[in-house]
């Protein structure tokens, strides 16, 4: 199969509603716990004294009395979107405060923040309230939906680690010094026996071989247990060593959680529709 057959392939599929719905639920519950944590972070910033860091002149300054109102937004939407009730309308709204806020000030910024807010995103824009949501309850039960938001996903997933992986191919971290200012990681590597250095040398190498495994793998049938497997022990290991502190193991909790939930989509098959309009949704027939 061709690189352009595959895409439409992919493109013009459907997919089984439950595993979109899967990544609403444990995406909304992340954006749940990152409201809390950003509802902090915005009236710290918002003390008088602090320098105001903009990204973009042009978007309107995060004022102080609208902190209180964007931060209820995000978390009712946040609440709704998990459940499933308006379960669209609830995610774009969710993604449009916080890219509202990643663009108020640069304080407000962090990488984990930016990958919540785009998952929230593209999974709003598929049929995410169309099974196991409280929208769905009363309604015939749907088979199919439209598979490219899925494939969104998927592939931001992907670009994540491939990323994440590609970009730590250099001297500093293949040398193991970035992992030696993490206090955890060195507390850890310390106690085994033999030289230290050889050993973060060799968490490095590793940290690196596991995200680019985790990046193929999840796309290949065979691999594709292994590499949720892998994707568990990285994402457990970086918040038991890294997370020193309530606040950090929160956020890298909240990474998580956002990551990990799309894994979900590569078990779903996209099927070939019949029609066109078997891209739509479908009501179950017995």
């Amino acid at each position: 199969m061709s690189l352009s057959h595959m895409l439409q392939h992919y493109t013009h599929a459907t997919r089984d509603p439950r595993y979109l719905a899967f990544v609403r639920i444990i995406v909304g519950c992340a954006a749940l716990l990152a409201g809390l944590e950003t509802y902090g972070v915005l009236w710290r910033i918002s003390r008088p004294g602090l320098i105001v860091l903009p990204v973009l002149p042009w978007v309107p300054r995060l004022e102080p009395g609208l902190i209180a109102p964007l931060a209820t937004t995000w978390l009712i939407c946040a609440v709704l979107f998990t459940i499933g009730l308006w379960a669209r309308a609830a995610g774009l709204t969710l993604a449009g405060v916080i890219g509202y806020l990643l663009l108020s000030d640069q304080q407000v910024y962090s990488n984990h923040l930016y990958l919540l807010g785009l998952v929230v995103l593209l999974t709003a824009l598929g049929a995410c309230g169309a099974a196991w949501s409280l929208e769905a309850r009363g309604r015939a039960p749907v088979v199919a939906v439209p598979g490219w938001p899925a494939l969104l996903v998927q592939l931001q997933i992907t670009a994540v680690y491939l990323f994440g992986g590609l970009s730590k191919l250099n001297a500093t971290y293949l040398s193991g010094a970035v992992l030696a200012a993490q206090p955890g990681i060195l507390a850890g590597v310390e106690r085994l026996p033999g030289a230290p250095d050889t050993w973060l040398a060799i968490l490095a190498t590793g940290s690196i071989a596991v995200e680019l495994l985790i990046a193929v793998g999840l796309w290949l049938p065979r691999w594709r247990v292994m590499a949720v497997l892998l994707g568990a022990l990285l994402h457990g290991t970086i918040i038991v060593t890294m997370g020193d502190s309530l606040a950090s193991a929160w956020q890298l909790t909240v990474f998580a959680l956002t990551i990990m939930a799309p894994y979900a989509l590569f078990f779903a098959p996209p099927t070939r529709p019949t029609s066109p309009g078997a891209a739509t949704l479908a009501p179950h027939r017995p």
